[in-house]
Protein backbone atom coordinates (compact mmCIF):
# COMPACT_ATOMS: atom_id res chain seq x y z
CA UNK A 1 0.00 0.00 0.00
CA UNK A 2 1.43 3.53 -0.67
CA UNK A 3 2.32 5.50 1.74
CA UNK A 4 0.32 9.54 1.09
CA UNK A 5 2.60 12.18 1.42
CA UNK A 6 2.40 14.14 4.29
CA UNK A 7 4.14 17.11 4.04
CA UNK A 8 2.27 19.58 1.79
CA UNK A 9 6.20 20.73 0.37
CA UNK A 10 6.12 17.63 -1.79
CA UNK A 11 2.39 18.14 -3.46
CA UNK A 12 2.78 20.09 -6.87
CA UNK A 13 -0.19 21.79 -8.58
CA UNK A 14 -1.67 19.94 -11.96
CA UNK A 15 -0.13 21.73 -15.00
CA UNK A 16 -3.16 23.42 -16.91
CA UNK A 17 -4.02 21.45 -19.96
CA UNK A 18 -3.02 22.31 -23.24
CA UNK A 19 -5.33 24.21 -25.25
CA UNK A 20 -6.00 23.13 -29.01
CA UNK A 21 -4.08 25.96 -30.23
CA UNK A 22 -1.29 25.44 -28.36
CA UNK A 23 -1.49 21.75 -29.40
CA UNK A 24 -2.18 22.77 -33.11
CA UNK A 25 1.25 24.53 -33.02
CA UNK A 26 3.56 21.98 -31.28
CA UNK A 27 2.08 19.13 -33.84
CA UNK A 28 3.09 21.25 -36.71
CA UNK A 29 6.82 22.05 -35.51
CA UNK A 30 6.60 18.25 -35.06
CA UNK A 31 5.81 17.31 -38.39
CA UNK A 32 8.17 20.18 -39.65
CA UNK A 33 10.89 18.73 -38.16
CA UNK A 34 10.27 15.28 -38.80
CA UNK A 35 10.04 16.19 -42.76
CA UNK A 36 12.94 18.27 -42.50
CA UNK A 37 14.80 14.86 -40.37
CA UNK A 38 13.36 12.18 -43.45
CA UNK A 39 14.75 14.73 -46.11
CA UNK A 40 18.29 15.00 -44.26
CA UNK A 41 18.55 11.44 -44.03
CA UNK A 42 16.93 10.68 -47.60
CA UNK A 43 14.29 8.58 -46.07
CA UNK A 44 11.75 10.51 -48.13
CA UNK A 45 11.60 8.26 -51.06
CA UNK A 46 11.93 5.32 -49.60
CA UNK A 47 9.68 5.93 -45.68
CA UNK A 48 6.36 4.49 -48.12
CA UNK A 49 8.38 1.34 -48.20
CA UNK A 50 9.01 -0.46 -44.41
CA UNK A 51 9.60 -3.48 -45.97
CA UNK A 52 12.56 -2.24 -48.14
CA UNK A 53 15.46 -4.98 -47.50
CA UNK A 54 18.02 -1.80 -46.30
CA UNK A 55 15.45 -0.20 -44.02
CA UNK A 56 15.48 -0.81 -40.25
CA UNK A 57 12.77 0.29 -38.12
CA UNK A 58 14.78 0.24 -34.72
CA UNK A 59 17.56 1.85 -35.81
CA UNK A 60 19.46 5.01 -34.60
CA UNK A 61 19.45 8.35 -36.01
CA UNK A 62 23.13 7.88 -36.49
CA UNK A 63 22.24 4.32 -38.82
CA UNK A 64 19.84 6.49 -40.57
CA UNK A 65 22.33 9.47 -41.76
CA UNK A 66 24.74 6.76 -42.69
CA UNK A 67 21.82 5.18 -44.55
CA UNK A 68 21.14 8.27 -46.30
CA UNK A 69 24.23 9.35 -47.13
CA UNK A 70 24.58 5.64 -48.83
CA UNK A 71 21.64 6.49 -51.06
CA UNK A 72 22.66 9.90 -51.97
CA UNK A 73 26.47 7.99 -53.02
CA UNK A 74 24.21 5.27 -55.21
CA UNK A 75 21.93 8.11 -56.69
CA UNK A 76 24.23 11.56 -57.00
CA UNK A 77 26.44 9.08 -60.22
CA UNK A 78 22.76 7.88 -61.86
CA UNK A 79 21.69 11.55 -61.44
CA UNK A 80 24.44 12.86 -62.97
CA UNK A 81 25.16 10.98 -66.05
CA UNK A 82 21.55 11.48 -66.64
CA UNK A 83 22.41 15.09 -67.13
CA UNK A 84 25.35 14.73 -68.99
CA UNK A 85 23.93 11.52 -71.12
CA UNK A 86 19.85 12.83 -71.60
CA UNK A 87 20.78 15.61 -74.12
CA UNK A 88 23.32 13.95 -76.35
CA UNK A 89 20.82 11.02 -76.06
CA UNK A 90 17.87 12.83 -77.10
CA UNK A 91 19.64 14.55 -79.71
CA UNK A 92 21.18 11.67 -81.39
CA UNK A 93 17.45 10.19 -81.48
CA UNK A 94 15.99 13.17 -82.90
CA UNK A 95 18.91 12.95 -85.77
CA UNK A 96 17.72 9.02 -86.27
CA UNK A 97 14.02 9.42 -86.44
CA UNK A 98 14.66 12.48 -89.13
CA UNK A 99 15.53 10.83 -92.33
CA UNK A 100 16.79 13.83 -94.30
CA UNK A 101 19.15 14.53 -91.68
CA UNK A 102 20.48 10.77 -90.98
CA UNK A 103 21.40 10.96 -94.77
CA UNK A 104 23.19 14.54 -94.61
CA UNK A 105 25.00 13.32 -91.23
CA UNK A 106 26.29 9.91 -93.13
CA UNK A 107 23.71 7.58 -92.02
CA UNK A 108 22.22 5.52 -88.80
CA UNK A 109 25.56 3.74 -88.47
CA UNK A 110 27.65 6.01 -89.07
CA UNK A 111 25.74 8.59 -86.83
CA UNK A 112 25.89 6.50 -83.81
CA UNK A 113 29.55 5.50 -84.54
CA UNK A 114 30.67 9.35 -84.46
CA UNK A 115 28.21 9.66 -81.08
CA UNK A 116 30.48 7.02 -79.88
CA UNK A 117 33.83 8.64 -80.57
CA UNK A 118 32.60 12.18 -79.47
CA UNK A 119 31.35 10.70 -75.66
CA UNK A 120 34.53 8.80 -75.23
CA UNK A 121 36.76 11.99 -76.32
CA UNK A 122 34.23 14.06 -74.09
CA UNK A 123 35.07 12.15 -71.08
CA UNK A 124 38.77 12.28 -71.25
CA UNK A 125 39.13 15.91 -72.06
CA UNK A 126 36.55 17.21 -69.60
CA UNK A 127 38.58 16.53 -66.59
CA UNK A 128 41.13 18.24 -68.30
CA UNK A 129 39.19 21.05 -69.20
CA UNK A 130 38.43 21.22 -65.29
CA UNK A 131 42.04 21.31 -64.15
CA UNK A 132 42.67 24.02 -66.85
CA UNK A 133 39.64 26.39 -65.49
CA UNK A 134 40.19 25.42 -61.60
CA UNK A 135 44.05 26.74 -62.85
CA UNK A 136 42.42 29.85 -64.71
CA UNK A 137 40.06 30.69 -61.86
CA UNK A 138 43.03 30.85 -59.45
CA UNK A 139 45.46 32.73 -61.26
CA UNK A 140 43.04 35.33 -61.59
CA UNK A 141 41.85 35.39 -57.78
CA UNK A 142 45.74 35.65 -57.06
CA UNK A 143 45.86 38.67 -59.23
CA UNK A 144 47.72 37.37 -62.07
CA UNK A 145 47.76 39.35 -65.61
CA UNK A 146 45.19 37.52 -68.11
CA UNK A 147 46.12 38.33 -72.03
CA UNK A 148 43.38 37.85 -74.07
CA UNK A 149 44.93 36.66 -77.21
CA UNK A 150 43.34 36.55 -80.67
CA UNK A 151 42.31 32.69 -81.29
CA UNK A 152 43.70 30.55 -83.95
CA UNK A 153 41.11 30.01 -86.97
CA UNK A 154 43.93 27.63 -89.00
CA UNK A 155 44.21 24.21 -87.91
CA UNK A 156 48.09 23.43 -87.00
CA UNK A 157 50.12 20.37 -85.37
CA UNK A 158 51.18 20.82 -81.94
CA UNK A 159 54.96 20.35 -81.00
CA UNK A 160 55.52 17.63 -78.44
CA UNK A 161 57.43 19.82 -76.43
CA UNK A 162 54.58 22.78 -76.26
CA UNK A 163 52.23 19.71 -74.79
CA UNK A 164 54.39 18.93 -72.86
CA UNK A 165 55.08 22.41 -71.61
CA UNK A 166 51.61 22.97 -70.79
CA UNK A 167 49.77 19.83 -70.41
CA UNK A 168 52.48 17.85 -69.06
CA UNK A 169 51.55 19.13 -65.31
CA UNK A 170 48.19 17.39 -65.68
CA UNK A 171 49.08 14.62 -66.71
CA UNK A 172 51.66 14.33 -63.42
CA UNK A 173 48.99 15.25 -61.38
CA UNK A 174 46.83 12.18 -62.74
CA UNK A 175 49.55 9.70 -62.03
CA UNK A 176 50.23 10.85 -58.88
CA UNK A 177 46.37 11.04 -57.99
CA UNK A 178 46.34 7.05 -59.56
CA UNK A 179 49.46 6.21 -57.28
CA UNK A 180 47.48 7.58 -53.77
CA UNK A 181 44.20 6.25 -54.91
CA UNK A 182 45.80 2.71 -55.48
CA UNK A 183 47.95 2.57 -52.38
CA UNK A 184 45.00 4.08 -49.91
CA UNK A 185 41.64 2.44 -51.41
CA UNK A 186 42.12 0.35 -54.54
CA UNK A 187 38.51 0.03 -54.28
CA UNK A 188 38.17 3.79 -55.04
CA UNK A 189 40.51 3.96 -57.86
CA UNK A 190 37.66 2.03 -59.51
CA UNK A 191 35.53 4.84 -59.09
CA UNK A 192 38.28 7.56 -60.35
CA UNK A 193 39.18 5.80 -63.55
CA UNK A 194 36.63 8.57 -66.09
CA UNK A 195 38.61 11.14 -63.76
CA UNK A 196 42.93 9.57 -64.06
CA UNK A 197 42.74 8.42 -66.89
CA UNK A 198 42.15 11.87 -68.90
CA UNK A 199 44.53 13.44 -66.32
CA UNK A 200 46.97 10.66 -67.43
CA UNK A 201 46.22 11.14 -71.38
CA UNK A 202 46.05 15.00 -71.46
CA UNK A 203 49.29 15.20 -73.35
CA UNK A 204 48.18 12.40 -75.90
CA UNK A 205 44.68 14.08 -76.11
CA UNK A 206 46.33 17.18 -77.44
CA UNK A 207 48.83 15.51 -79.73
CA UNK A 208 45.78 14.02 -80.92
CA UNK A 209 43.38 16.75 -81.34
CA UNK A 210 45.22 19.07 -82.99
CA UNK A 211 46.16 16.49 -86.47
CA UNK A 212 44.76 17.24 -89.04
CA UNK A 213 45.41 14.63 -91.52
CA UNK A 214 43.28 12.66 -88.50
CA UNK A 215 40.38 14.67 -88.79
CA UNK A 216 40.54 14.29 -92.58
CA UNK A 217 40.66 10.93 -92.08
CA UNK A 218 37.40 10.48 -89.76
CA UNK A 219 35.75 12.66 -92.00
CA UNK A 220 36.43 10.11 -95.38
CA UNK A 221 35.27 7.85 -93.62
CA UNK A 222 31.95 9.23 -92.82
CA UNK A 223 32.54 10.46 -88.67
CA UNK A 224 32.00 13.38 -87.09
CA UNK A 225 30.30 14.98 -90.11
CA UNK A 226 28.24 18.33 -90.02
CA UNK A 227 25.55 18.68 -91.90
CA UNK A 228 27.35 21.64 -93.55
CA UNK A 229 30.31 19.24 -94.62
CA UNK A 230 27.78 16.67 -96.80
CA UNK A 231 25.35 19.71 -97.95
CA UNK A 232 26.81 22.98 -97.68
CA UNK A 233 23.77 26.17 -97.80
CA UNK A 234 24.18 28.60 -100.60
CA UNK A 235 25.60 31.21 -99.22
CA UNK A 236 28.84 28.56 -98.35
CA UNK A 237 28.65 27.75 -101.42
CA UNK A 238 29.27 31.57 -102.89
CA UNK A 239 31.93 32.08 -99.99
CA UNK A 240 34.03 29.13 -101.16
CA UNK A 241 33.32 30.41 -104.88
CA UNK A 242 34.38 34.07 -103.47
CA UNK A 243 37.31 33.32 -102.20
CA UNK A 244 38.53 30.87 -104.99
CA UNK A 245 38.08 34.37 -107.52
CA UNK A 246 40.31 36.46 -105.08
CA UNK A 247 43.43 35.36 -104.90
CA UNK A 248 45.16 34.85 -101.45
CA UNK A 249 47.65 37.82 -99.95
CA UNK A 250 51.59 36.30 -100.44
CA UNK A 251 54.19 37.16 -98.54
CA UNK A 252 54.08 37.82 -94.70
CA UNK A 253 52.07 40.97 -93.96
CA UNK A 254 54.44 42.39 -91.08
CA UNK A 255 57.00 42.84 -94.13
CA UNK A 256 54.74 44.11 -95.96
CA UNK A 257 53.83 46.39 -93.47
CA UNK A 258 57.48 47.31 -93.13
CA UNK A 259 59.00 47.51 -96.70
CA UNK A 260 55.70 48.65 -99.16
CA UNK A 261 55.24 52.75 -99.06
CA UNK A 262 51.37 52.86 -99.67
CA UNK A 263 50.72 50.23 -96.63
CA UNK A 264 53.62 51.54 -94.36
CA UNK A 265 52.08 55.23 -94.46
CA UNK A 266 48.55 53.61 -94.29
CA UNK A 267 49.60 52.14 -90.95
CA UNK A 268 50.76 54.94 -89.57
CA UNK A 269 47.68 56.92 -90.28
CA UNK A 270 46.18 54.46 -88.92
CA UNK A 271 48.25 54.72 -85.64
CA UNK A 272 47.82 58.67 -85.57
CA UNK A 273 44.10 58.38 -85.90
CA UNK A 274 43.39 55.45 -82.69
CA UNK A 275 46.61 55.73 -81.22
CA UNK A 276 45.33 57.37 -77.96
CA UNK A 277 47.48 56.35 -75.32
CA UNK A 278 51.34 56.48 -76.22
CA UNK A 279 52.96 52.69 -75.91
CA UNK A 280 56.07 52.23 -74.53
CA UNK A 281 59.08 53.06 -76.70
CA UNK A 282 60.81 49.90 -78.32
CA UNK A 283 63.92 48.76 -76.64
CA UNK A 284 67.00 49.95 -79.04
CA UNK A 285 68.15 45.85 -78.66
CA UNK A 286 65.03 45.09 -80.20
CA UNK A 287 65.41 47.44 -83.11
CA UNK A 288 68.73 46.00 -83.87
CA UNK A 289 67.20 42.65 -83.82
CA UNK A 290 64.69 43.96 -86.49
CA UNK A 291 67.37 45.67 -88.54
CA UNK A 292 70.47 42.77 -88.83
CA UNK A 293 68.02 39.38 -88.15
CA UNK A 294 65.28 40.02 -90.03
CA UNK A 295 61.40 39.39 -89.43
CA UNK A 296 61.89 35.83 -89.07
CA UNK A 297 63.84 36.15 -85.78
CA UNK A 298 60.95 38.31 -84.25
CA UNK A 299 58.09 36.28 -82.20
CA UNK A 300 54.22 37.76 -81.90
CA UNK A 301 54.95 39.93 -79.01
CA UNK A 302 57.68 41.62 -80.32
CA UNK A 303 56.57 42.15 -84.04
CA UNK A 304 53.39 43.61 -82.07
CA UNK A 305 54.95 46.17 -80.00
CA UNK A 306 57.03 47.70 -83.19
CA UNK A 307 53.90 47.59 -85.40
CA UNK A 308 52.17 49.96 -82.08
CA UNK A 309 55.32 52.44 -82.40
CA UNK A 310 55.17 54.60 -84.75
CA UNK A 311 58.44 56.24 -84.46
CA UNK A 312 60.05 52.73 -84.40
CA UNK A 313 58.25 51.86 -87.77
CA UNK A 314 59.55 55.20 -89.41
CA UNK A 315 62.73 54.16 -88.47
CA UNK A 316 62.77 50.36 -89.25
CA UNK A 317 60.95 51.18 -92.65
CA UNK A 318 64.80 53.11 -93.52
CA UNK A 319 67.04 50.71 -92.05
CA UNK A 320 64.79 47.78 -93.94
CA UNK A 321 65.20 48.89 -97.37
CA UNK A 322 69.29 48.80 -96.41
CA UNK A 323 69.53 45.52 -94.60
CA UNK A 324 66.66 43.35 -95.43
CA UNK A 325 67.77 42.50 -98.63
CA UNK A 326 71.06 41.44 -98.07
CA UNK A 327 69.87 38.66 -95.73
CA UNK A 328 66.99 37.36 -98.42
CA UNK A 329 63.99 39.35 -97.23
CA UNK A 330 62.16 41.01 -100.34
CA UNK A 331 58.15 41.67 -100.96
Amino acid sequence: MQRPVMNPMYLEEEPAPLTRARRGVWKRLGGLFGRLWRIATFDVLFWRRRNFSVAVEDCSRFQKALRGLTYRLVILPILTLGLLFAPRLMGLALALLDRPRRRRLGGAGRLVASALLETLFSALLAPVMMLMHTRFVLSILSGAAIEWAAQKREAARTALGEALRRFGWISLVGIAATIAAAVATPILLLWLVPVVAGWCLAVPLVLLGARTDLGERLRRHGLLLIAEETDPPPVLRRLDEIEGEVPPPAGDAFVRAVLEPRRHALHLELLARHGDEAPPAVPPMLERKAVYLGPAALDKAERRAILEDSCAMRRLHLSAWVHWPAIGVRL
